[in-house]
């Protein structure tokens, strides 16, 4: 009976930081523990792929989507927001950040063809799981590496 919505790109990105300014949020190399689910060269799966970009010495136990909450918190205490899938934002999507709303809604102008998805997932190559990463997709796309957040204002 209350609303939910999808995550605004600004309300992703105070969430996923959780106040760090390094390349992910736990840092600026290779987890050094099981921090989310990612691209590892130690991962492995029932057939015979191997990821031919990964993070160096990792390894979560996952070749696809993991349960929720498999891995620690970020500093804000959230989960799975630099890893496991990508997460459709309610924002329509812009090549740059210029012009977002400084109170943390979402991005409205425009056609709003393309909508901003964020966050990594577990088949995004170390340079695609960057806290800065951003991507788009038209809305009626799904895919196992894409999923979503929502909120309720309180």
């Amino acid at each position: 009976g209350q609303p939910y919505r999808l995550v605004s790109e600004s309300e992703f990105e105070f969430s996923l930081r959780a106040g760090s300014d390094t390349r992910y949020w736990w840092g600026d190399s290779a987890p050094r523990a099981k921090v989310e689910n990612l691209t590892g060269e130690r991962d492995s799966n029932a057939g015979p792929w191997q990821w031919p970009v990964a993070f160096r010495r990792y390894g979560d136990g996952h070749w696809g989507p993991a349960p929720v909450a498999n891995y620690q918190s970020n500093g804000n205490g959230v989960h799975d927001l630099g890893g496991n899938v990508m997460e459709w934002l309610a924002d329509c999507y812009r090549a740059t950040l210029e012009g977002i709303p400084a109170d943390g809604t979402p991005r409205s102008d425009g056609s709003c063809e393309l909508h901003v998805i964020r966050g990594a997932s577990w088949a995004s190559p170390p340079d695609l799981a960057r806290s800065a990463y951003r991507s788009s997709a038209k809305s009626g796309r799904s895919a196992s590496i894409i999923g979503f957040r929502v909120a309720r204002d309180l």
